[in-house]
């Protein structure tokens, strides 16, 4: 008697799971080694996509590096070189306070500038014009001027520095005046230097420093100065405009003070040297020779 044939299905994806979870045998349709090289290239493929992932924090590390290296340059580069500046007009006289408790009266028409933030460091400050410096005790205060350079420790002297004149008058303490060709002279108290156009040092001593020091007061004095100087220190002091229509090596003695109107102050000067001057605008005036 024949066995009976069992009933076989056929082979798909659903009767794989049946018989799979019924017991009995699976039919693998890969090989081991083709699963494991399959297994593999999915790891390879895994490996691959989060390379970019490191790199990315790579860059992003030496872009924060970068920007925090430039930004302590720029700072440095800031607080190195960033300067204030002060500027007296012509009509005006200014005080002006340093960072260590030195204080400079500019006159008018002067100009001062200094580093704030790095004043700890050096004390420099550089100056055009006319002012009366005041400095207190410390390291090496330095005032640097187109024609020359002034150094002092602690003390008060008047600086004045305009077209090719520098002259250093010593108040209190002792002074240091060195020249653009390094000549170098030392003043105590009553004691001017004068810096020629060659850029020796000429010093005189015991001197009257009333007249150096007089504009702090807005008293204005005058001793054989040319008299286009003369014209020139009362343009700045009242911020107005002369104009002489003929050249003249007249000198000029007398004095005025800022209390006194210009027109009458000019009307003293004109007398005293054969001048006459007229009104030509705003702040602006013409001086001529009288005619004979």
């Amino acid at each position: 008697m024949k066995k009976e044939q069992k009933h076989r299905e056929p082979w798909n994806e659903e009767t794989r799971s049946k018989k799979l979870f019924s017991g009995r045998y699976f039919a693998w349709t890969k090989s081991r080694d083709e699963v494991w090289a399959s297994i593999e290239g999915k790891m390879g493929e895994s490996r691959s996509v989060a390379r970019p992932v490191v790199f990315l924090q790579r860059q992003w590390f030496r872009y924060a590096a970068a920007a925090v290296l430039a930004l302590l340059i720029g700072t440095g580069f800031f607080i190195r070189f960033y300067a204030r500046t002060i500027v007296s007009p012509p009509g005006q006289h200014l005080l002006a306070e340093l960072p260590d408790g030195s204080t400079v009266y500019l006159n008018a028409e002067s100009e001062l500038a200094y580093h704030p933030y790095w004043w700890k460091v050096k004390r420099i400050v550089g100056f055009e014009g006319e002012g009366f410096f005041e400095i207190k005790k410390g390291k090496d205060f330095q005032v640097r001027s187109q024609k020359g350079t002034t150094h002092v420790l602690g003390t008060s002297f008047n600086i004045f520095s305009r077209g090719g004149a520098y002259e250093v008058t010593c108040i209190s303490g002792k002074v240091n005046v060195r020249s653009k060709t390094r000549q170098e002279m030392i003043l105590e108290p009553k004691s001017k230097a004068s810096v020629t156009s060659g850029g020796n040092i000429e010093v005189f001593r015991s001197i009257d420093v009333l007249p150096e020091i007089a504009w702090k007061d807005n008293l204005f004095l005058f001793t054989a100065t040319p008299v286009g100087e003369v014209f020139r220190e009362i343009e700045r002091q009242y911020g107005i405009s002369i104009r002489m229509l003929q050249a003249s090596d007249l000198a000029y003695s007398g004095n005025f003070t800022k209390d006194q109107p210009v027109e009458e102050i000019l009307t003293y000067i004109c007398l005293a040297l054969g001048y006459e001057y007229e009104k030509t605008g705003s702040g602006s005036y013409a001086v001529r020779v009288i005619p004979e």
